[in-house]
């Protein structure tokens, strides 16, 4: 299978772009890796694309719905933060990283363990908008459940821009969104979703429907059954399964640049890195 696109990088003046099948790109990323004093960098663009890489922004998935989004500047978001351990249904390793920034979808233990972050972060919760430290976000209402919040309550969905990146956190969306709700997501260039379906969030076919009206660059699955997490209905094999197009990409984190987006959806699975 091809990769769709990837770059390696030695420093920020030297590029070089591959489009090779996985073997190969594996073995240039050794090559590079052993030749150079700098780390190489992942990154995702389009293939046949020369210009420049631009800035690039991290996203790394630490388990669950937590993940990791670094700026090109260095400045990092951790979304739905876990309690290792939670109702013993959470068994990924602690979070342990530090954040400037910590959104929350909603009040479980395995979404607002916000002391597992270090670094003094600014906790955004709610809906409407708020501004912290340079970074607009956009709570948008929404419900655990497909009763109004009757069973599971409340779920905020989170829109916010990073390095030019418009990321959408959909947080336990358990219900179809209004025609409303899902034109003020349009526009989104990634889209974390839940794919572990009922029981706890929305069914996969219903998150599958939604991104594809949503058409996004790049989606990436979150919340669904690993062997560190087995509520979930359905696995990472039940999407491929559904929807074979859909990448394990082997890694943890990938780099994204906003004017090397792929044309069309691409899904993306990470591996948990906890």
């Amino acid at each position: 299978a091809r990769m769709w696109f990837l770059s390696f990088t030695r420093s920020p003046c030297k590029i070089i772009r591959h489009h090779y099948n996985r073997s190969v790109c594996k073995t240039l990323c050794l090559t590079l890796w052993l030749a150079s004093d700098s780390p190489v960098v992942l990154s995702l663009g389009r293939p046949g694309n020369t210009g420049l890489m631009g800035v690039l922004m991290k996203i790394e998935w630490i388990g669950h719905a937590c993940f990791c989004i670094t700026s090109e500047v260095g400045l990092s978001i951790v979304t739905d933060p876990y309690e290792t351990g939670f109702r013993d249904i959470i068994n990924y390793g602690p979070v342990d990283v530090s954040a400037d920034i910590v959104t929350v979808s909603h009040e479980h233990g395995d979404h607002n363990h916000i002391q597992a972050v270090s670094g003094k972060p600014e906790v955004v919760r709610g809906t409407g908008t708020q501004m912290v430290k340079g970074i607009r976000f956009r709570g948008i209402p929404s419900y655990h459940d497909e009763v109004q919040g009757a069973q599971r309550g409340p779920n905020t969905i989170f829109s916010f821009e990073v390095d030019g990146i418009r990321v959408v956190h959909l947080g336990d969306l358990g219900h179809l969104l209004s025609s409303e709700t899902l034109a003020e997501l349009k526009g989104t260039d990634v889209l974390l979703a839940p794919t572990g379906g009922p029981g706890a969030t929305m069914e996969l076919q219903e998150a599958i429907d939604l991104w594809e009206s949503l058409k996004p660059p790049v989606v990436i699955p979150m919340h669904f059954k690993t062997p560190k997490c087995s509520f979930p209905k359905y696995s990472a094999d039940d999407l491929i399964n559904l929807r074979p197009a859909s990448r394990k990409m082997g890694a943890s984190y990938v780099s994204l640049t906003k004017s090397e987006l792929p044309p069309s959806t691409e899904i993306l699975i990470l591996d948990y890195s906890r």
